[in-house]
């Protein structure tokens, strides 16, 4: 998943994808992704879901 975001740039980040690439994709669980919220897992076997 980290590696599908670090693909994404600033159409689909938009803000967000310069404080990614400086601080990391744990920006995403701060401030949410399009008014969603994140919680990143960090076991190599998780998988994308949405709730």
């Amino acid at each position: 998943m980290a590696y599908e975001l670090a693909k994404c740039g600033y159409n689909e980040l938009g803000e967000l994808s310069g404080r990614i690439f400086r601080d990391g994709i744990s920006v995403l669980e701060k401030e949410g992704f399009h008014g969603m919220r994140v919680e990143i897992l960090r076991d190599r076997h998780a998988t994308l879901q949405f709730e």
